[in-house]
């Protein structure tokens, strides 16, 4: 069964693609595996408190932009 993503996820995923950035590319950058990000992007999973900080600054979003979507 699929999940629908979450507004959180497809803003992280539109942000990333804005930044032109493959998924590859920003968990490279954020430290973390392309399947934890395709994880975030596609709602089976959001990021951990201490993620949230340096996916912001990256994608150029505030934390609060990304848990008023939740």
């Amino acid at each position: 069964m699929s999940r629908e993503p979450t507004r959180a996820a497809i803003l992280i995923r539109e942000s990333r693609k804005r930044a032109g950035l493959t998924q590859q590319a920003l968990a490279e950058k954020l430290g973390i595996t392309t399947s934890a990000v395709c994880n975030y992007e596609s709602g089976a999973s959001f990021p951990k408190a201490e993620m949230v900080f340096g996916l912001c600054d990256i994608l150029d979003l505030t934390p609060r932009d990304l848990f008023e979507c939740e």
